[in-house]
């Protein structure tokens, strides 16, 4: 039977959806997931954003879908049965079943999805919206409480085997042109840097002055000191902390936060503040205020030939700022 929805029914259904948990509006709405649902609309020339928003608020059942498919979009059986399936399998259940992962308690079930996430899908999550990137370092955090080697083990070694392609520019190593891919980065910095502790001055350097960062574009870059500073939050954790208890701690940096914005928002009470995509680091413990001064000094010298609209000017603005209320 063909349902016919009047503007009043689809608003009600909309703020029906938009009420929902925030992670699962988040995760219905993540790119990625969208892009799914976009490509089968194409395929089968259809709309199917009613339909997703009805499963949504359980208004029509996955068991139903297919009869659905058949009565209001003129999809004959076959071709709704088809759909059906793909909508399921491919949207659906991998929606349903990362929304299970992002609530639930963690699990050594878990453990093995976060160690695939960072060893193939590190991207995905690091464009998502900040809601599940919170969860997610919420889950990463519980399992770094519990088992710290085996996991700090377990990540390390799945981003440096991570193939997911970064920069479309390659990468100089040994004379060797290799894939601009996360653990090709990862490697590359190691080798420019070093392993010992590194902080966001460090990375900022790197991506300004290394020759394989030079022609890298803006969003290139952003996409990079994320990696970057992920990869050395879960390498030195628990040095990498801002603090004993964990607040204000994001394994995955969220967006940045324009600085105007910041300070007119009001901090939520009872929520932990959470870094910028810089990386959480305390400021490095000077010996005395002569010496802060000149740190700071040395640091607004870097500001003005970087400026302040580059990564490496927010990193700098990011320690200055550190330096000034230590």
């Amino acid at each position: 039977m063909k349902n016919i929805y009047d503007q009043e029914t689809l608003e009600a259904y909309l703020v029906e959806f938009l009420t929902m948990p925030p992670i699962v509006v988040a995760e219905f709405n993540r790119p990625s997931n969208y892009k799914i649902l976009t490509d089968l609309a194409a395929e089968y020339k259809v709309n199917l954003d009613i339909v997703v928003l009805l499963v949504a608020i359980n208004r029509v059942s996955m068991d139903e879908l297919d009869q659905y498919l058949v009565d209001n979009l003129d999809l004959d059986r076959a071709k709704a049965s088809e759909l059906a399936t793909k909508m399921r399998d491919n949207f659906f259940l991998p929606i349903i079943n990362k929304i299970a992962f992002l609530s639930s308690q963690p699990s050594p079930e878990d453990y093995e999805i976060i160690e695939n996430i960072f060893a193939k899908q590190l991207l995905n999550e690091i464009n998502a919206d900040p809601i599940l990137i919170k969860a997610l370092n919420q889950k990463i955090f519980a399992w770094l409480s519990e088992d710290l080697d085996g996991a700090k083990r377990r990540i390390e070694n799945a981003m440096l085997k991570n193939q997911e392609i970064v920069t479309k520019e390659k990468i100089t190593m040994n004379d060797d042109k290799l894939p601009g891919t996360i653990g090709n980065w990862l490697h590359c910095f190691t080798a420019e840097k070093g392993a010992a502790n590194f902080d966001s001055l460090s990375i900022s350097e790197f991506l300004s002055l290394s020759p394989n960062t030079t022609h890298l574009t803006v969003e290139e870059k952003k996409k990079l000191s994320i990696v970057l500073n992920t990869y050395r939050n879960i390498k030195f954790f628990p040095d990498s902390m801002p603090s004993d208890d964990g607040s204000g701690w994001a394994i995955i940096p969220l967006p940045v936060v324009e600085p105007s914005s910041q300070a007119s928002k009001p901090k939520e009470e009872g929520s932990p503040e959470v870094s910028s995509s810089k990386s959480d680091i305390e400021s490095p413990q000077l010996s005395s205020d002569s010496d802060r001064e000149n740190k700071i000094n040395q640091l607004q010298l870097l500001l003005k030939r970087y400026g302040t609209d580059t990564i490496e000017g927010q990193a700098i603005m990011e320690e200055i700022a550190k330096l000034k209320g230590s």
